[in-house]
């Protein structure tokens, strides 16, 4: 690199077009088969820009954007997108912050008809809206229910924090959501002058990223917005109010819905906004001291009991122009003061002590691992992925390097990076002498909290206090001190048509094996294990959980969690796992030609792994910090009611609580390892860049290994029973809450997993019913933001099957809204759809299955476990064509089968503290 003060390389795949009136243009064609379109208008104004009589106006504007224009009168733009076979929330939206307003498109790939069309649509959104009187009362009555949703902790709590952090502040004052005194004020000619004054082109970015030719996009961006003219002078942006922290300060806050303790360490600082290779590299070394801090914190938890239960540092933007620098770690009540200490003292360490050469090493690995992965991905990212990076581009005002530009820029800078740069910009961008301490607490604590100055005090001593050199670990070289030797196939068969491999090894493991173009470098590994929970009692709840805690943070006899940790940091792949209602899942996904190292991790867990101690005690006390939060929670509350209605009150299915939690032991969680998983079926899907026959090797030598298991387990079919009652069954619970809202749950018993087509046609009845909600619940009547219509078939449990509409309302209108929901999902049933609602749902279905089966994470998905669930491949080849042939009187006739009152099942939550 010549020098650090070189402008970044512009991205040669996005063409830039600046029109006449001053709006930027950013074209990002993708050449692959089947691309959809994504669009973006960015609009540099939010509620910063807005007056005191004006909070909460851009976000109504934003609203106010889909209820018709110039272009499209109302009514006309729900037609044009559910001619696509789109529809609201799901592939156009839009969202207001505080500097900015941004609508989303996203459309199947459709020629210039449709690119037309999608940009017609932003034109629409920019300088022609109608903003009608009765428009503005419908979108007024919605977000003044959207603020009762909004209010609720995680809200109250950051809004706090702004108060202490900038006190006085515009950024402070002006929360996007405005308030309810000026929101139920704003009258239209108010809404019609900002609109005028900060919707500008020359204040305005339209961005494009899909299957788009460049010269006919430029054609049609001049067609639809060439006409668009602001102000003669432009407004001027108002100052928001931050200031730098000179000095330590402390603040207390509490809220009655927080259950747990949160201790925050805060710095306010100016962004780096990336114009140079010397600013990327300011940001490189930063997230190197800050990914090595978290691995420290991380470490800690992992080694023995610690103060906290989950910890990390991280830059988060307040503004394009200022970032949060932030240490938080989080425990129960009662620790506040040793997660302090604690904290503080990592902090201090880092200050004074710098940062090894090894760590710094190992960190450098890692991120340019992570940039490989992302230049990789990139080339069959979504064009929504690719739109993403774009609009957080944005505020730099250049578009974004390609992800193959800036893994050069990264192995560029990286062999120059030193220990003495981290100590730098940790020292400045973490000064223990200009934080925010701040400790977020219940408000119903028994106990007496902390005052500021007890908070000052305390992170003053962990700033005083002497701190020892960090401890550098040496990771092994592989995980598996000798290979194991390679097993052999049993018996193997190919489906040409998906290039598909699949093969029973001698041991009994299932493996499936397909390359796929769409993947590239990458490579997705999916592996199930059957059986777990649901072999579990009461006596037994949480065994499985306790179990898993082996592959979530594994270990063995000789080599302790964070040196596998270590090891695996640099290998571009990312390991995960889960606890499903019959299953454990293990997954690893990313760079391909370390797969190797991603089934050597799994054989290592599936062999030698056990849980920690400190695994479990972290376990154990999450559940604790957890059941209080519980008790606070609408959702958590509505969720164990009907999962208590819906299977008949089964054990399996209860919250496990800190009692029974804190008496299961390290070596009661081995042995459910050892009895229950150790010899269970396995099934493996590997998915994406490998060829099928180097991936069949290095399968036969990591899972072909494993110890014999059987092919299934019938004794799994009689848990699969549940003994549930006879409908219509109704319960109301509440919440200790003070948020000023209920949650209600509607549903029926439903379509069991091998029923294929009903189930096909119950998720069809879910979009066309979330469409009926939204104009009933939402805008005729106002009684909610948003009404969730799912259908969740299960795969364990034939009977606990549910199809439901979840939503919050006012607490004094649960009944007529639960009653309205009923009405619409029978009324559905007994009539059926209209033909323009079914044909609507088909290009849904259709547009949505063409997507996944491009997609090699999705096949990773289904493949591990289709002779499990016994998943007919033919159905999977064939979705969209499935889809496409059902007709009317099906969905009606599969709702008539389910939709009765026998399987119907009601949930109310209400605020206990608010009962009327």
């Amino acid at each position: 690199m010549s020098s650090l003060a070189t402008p970044l390389p512009a991205p040669p795949e996005v063409t830039v077009v600046k029109l006449a009136n001053g709006l930027s243009c950013w074209i990002r064609p993708l050449d692959r088969p089947r691309a959809t379109v994504a669009m973006c208008l960015h609009v540099a104004a939010g509620s910063l820009n807005e007056e005191e009589s004006e909070r909460g106006l851009s976000h109504l504007l934003e609203h106010l954007a889909f209820t018709g224009g110039t272009r499209f009168a109302p009514g006309a733009l729900e037609q044009f997108f559910d001619s696509l076979g789109t529809r609201l929330g799901r592939h156009h939206n839009a969202f207001t912050g505080r500097e900015s307003t941004c609508y989303f498109l996203s459309l199947p790939a459709g020629g210039v008809e449709t690119l037309d069309m999608g940009l017609a649509c932003l034109a629409d959104f920019a300088y022609g809206m109608r903003l009608r009187p009765a428009a503005v009362e419908t979108e007024r009555r919605v977000i003044l229910e959207e603020m009762r949703r909004h209010h609720e902790a995680d809200t109250r709590i950051r809004e706090q924090l702004l108060e202490v952090l900038v006190p006085g502040s515009r950024v402070a004052r002006r929360h996007p959501l405005g308030t309810e005194e000026v929101v139920r004020s704003l009258t239209v000619d108010q809404i019609r002058s900002y609109y005028a004054r900060w919707y500008r082109p020359d204040n305005s970015t339209l961005l494009i990223a899909g299957a788009v030719g460049v010269a006919a996009t430029e054609d049609l961006l001049r067609r639809h917005f060439a006409d668009w003219h602001g102000a003669a002078t432009a407004p001027r942006s108002p100052d928001p109010g931050i200031r730098p922290l000179r000095r330590a300060r402390a603040a207390i806050i509490t809220d009655p819905d927080v259950s747990g303790a949160e201790l925050r360490l805060v710095g306010l600082h100016p962004a780096i906004r990336p114009r140079t290779a010397g600013e990327v590299r300011l940001l490189l070394v930063e997230d190197l001291a800050i990914r090595i801090l978290n691995q420290r914190l991380g470490a800690l938890i992992r080694e023995a009991p610690a103060a906290f239960s989950e910890a990390h540092l991280g830059r988060s933007p307040l503004l394009h122009s200022w970032n949060l620098m932030q240490a938080v770690a989080s425990g129960l009540p009662e620790s506040w003061e040793a997660i302090l200490r604690t904290l503080g003292s990592e902090l201090r360490r880092a200050r004074v002590h710098s940062f090894p050469a090894a760590e710094v090493e190992r960190a450098a690995a890692h991120a340019l691992a992570a940039a490989r992965r992302m230049a990789d991905a990139e080339d069959s990212s979504a064009a929504d992925s690719i739109l993403s990076e774009m609009v957080d581009a944005v505020p730099d005002g250049r578009p974004p390097m390609s992800g193959a530009q800036r893994l050069a820029l990264i192995e560029a800078l990286l062999p120059a990076v030193g220990p003495e740069d981290l100590r730098a910009a940790f020292a400045t961008q973490f000064d223990s002498r200009s934080q925010l301490v701040a400790a977020v607490m219940p408000g119903s604590w028994r106990t007496r909290l902390p005052a500021a100055e007890d908070l000052l005090e305390l992170h003053a001593q962990a700033e005083s206090s002497p701190v020892s050199p960090p401890a550098v670990r040496t990771p092994p070289r592989r995980l598996l001190k000798r290979l194991p030797a390679p097993g052999t196939v049993a018996a193997q068969q190919e489906d040409p048509e998906l290039d598909l491999l699949s093969a029973t090894l001698a041991n009994g493991v299932c493996v499936h094996l397909r390359t796929m173009e769409a993947g590239k470098r990458q490579v997705f590994v999916n592996l199930t294990l059957a059986g777990g929970r649901i072999r579990e009692r009461a006596d037994t709840l949480g065994l499985t959980g306790a179990a898993a805690l082996a592959f979530s943070q594994p270990a063995t006899k000789t080599l302790p969690s964070v040196l596998i940790r270590d090891l695996l940091a640099d290998k571009g792949l990312r390991f995960d796992s889960s606890v499903d209602e019959d299953a454990v899942t293990l997954r690893v996904a990313g760079d391909a030609r370390e797969l190797e190292h991603g089934l050597e991790w799994i054989h290592l867990l599936l062999t030698q792994s056990r849980p920690e101690e400190s695994a479990l005690t972290r376990w154990q006390s999450r559940i604790a910090e957890l059941g209080g939060g519980r008790r606070l929670s609408l959702e958590a509350q509505l969720a164990q009611e009907t999962l208590r209605l819906l299977t008949g009150d089964d054990p399996r299915f209860r919250l496990i609580t800190a009692e029974r939690a804190a008496a299961i032991t390290v070596g009661e969680a081995r042995q459910w390892l050892r009895s229950e998983l150790g010899c269970a079926p396995l099934e493996a899907a590997i998915v994406g860049a490998p060829e099928r026959g180097p991936g069949l090797e290095l399968a036969l030598r990591y899972l072909g290994s494993l110890p014999a298991r059987p092919l299934r387990d019938p004794g799994l079919d009689p848990l699969r029973r549940l003994a549930v009652g006879r409908g219509p069954l109704a319960s109301t619970v509440e919440a200790a809450t003070v948020t000023p809202r209920a949650a209600v749950l509607t549903g029926w018993r439903a379509a069991p997993w091998p029923a294929v087509d009903d189930r096909h046609l119950l998720h069809m009845a879910t979009q066309i019913l979330n469409q009926r909600l939204y104009r009933e619940l939402r805008e005729k009547r106002g009684l909610t933001y948003n009404s969730d219509c799912s259908f969740k078939p299960s795969r364990a449990y034939p009977r606990s099957s549910l199809l439901a509409v979840a939503f919050y309302v006012p607490p004094q209108r649960t009944a007529e809204a639960a009653a309205l929901t009923r009405e619409l999902v029978q009324g559905l049933a007994a009539e059926g759809p209209t033909e323009a609602e079914m044909e609507t749902a088909r290009k849904q279905f259709c547009e949505l299955a063409a997507r996944a089966e491009r997609e090699p994470k999705y096949w990773s998905r289904v493949l591990a476990d289709c002779r499990y669930r016994a998943t007919s491949l033919a159905d999977l080849k064939r979705l969209p064509e499935r889809f496409r042939a059902f007709t009317r009187d099906d969905l009606r006739a599969a709702l008539v089968r389910y939709v009765t009152e026998q399987r119907r099942l009601e949930v109310t939550c209400l605020p206990a503290r608010r009962r009327r």
